[in-house]
């Protein structure tokens, strides 16, 4: 389900991505919310969608990023991906993150 995206090196490199989702009112974690994550590049292109579970968290998943030789030299090329996080739970409104930051080799909590 994960879309490649052609970097400069050619290589395929991968970072990873755990959304955490909670109520406004006491932190209280969504069960079965909705995420869907899509490139912002290509935000009607859903590239993984996946439901929380009872402590509100994504399972990890794993994401197309740049090579991390781009973050070592000031003009080399965005050294993370960026992809939007869509978020739907009955009873709540849906909300979107623009912008979520992936570098390669780690793994990024995104709550929500």
């Amino acid at each position: 389900m994960i879309q490649h995206i052609p970097f400069e090196s050619g290589t395929s490199v991968t970072g990873n991505l755990q959304i955490q989702v909670t109520s406004r009112l006491g932190l209280i974690p969504i069960e079965n919310a909705r995420v869907t994550i899509s490139y912002s590049n290509d935000p009607d292109t859903v590239l993984e969608q996946v439901n929380t579970n009872i402590v509100g968290e994504s399972e990890t998943l794993t994401l197309q990023t740049p090579p991390l030789d781009y973050s070592l030299e000031p003009d080399s090329p965005q050294p993370y991906s960026v992809y939007n996080i869509t978020v739907e739970a009955d009873g709540y409104d849906p909300l979107t993150v623009l912008g979520s930051e992936i570098l390669p080799n780690v793994t990024a909590i995104q709550p929500i």
